[in-house]
């Protein structure tokens, strides 16, 4: 155990074991083609957090409730 990160050793590249990778595919149940996508679960935060930010702003006016959906009109 270390006190701090400067006393860290990281092992250098000749000291680390070889890899061995492999590739599996497993196709999706869900739809015709068998596919899924990779990068849906990065973006699924982006919403709520928006509308949060909406609400963090709105908040000292009095709004307390904004539906997801914030066009100028509902804001």
């Amino acid at each position: 155990m270390t006190k701090n990160v400067l006393e860290c050793v990281v092992a250098p590249a000749a000291q680390v074991s070889s890899i061995e990778t492999a590739h599996q595919e497993t196709p999706s149940p869900i739809n015709p083609l068998g596919v899924t996508g990779i990068g849906e679960p990065v973006i699924a935060a982006a919403p709520p957090a928006h509308a949060s930010a909406v609400l963090n702003a709105l908040g000292p006016s009095g709004v307390h409730h904004l539906d997801m959906t914030s066009t100028p009109v509902t804001v």
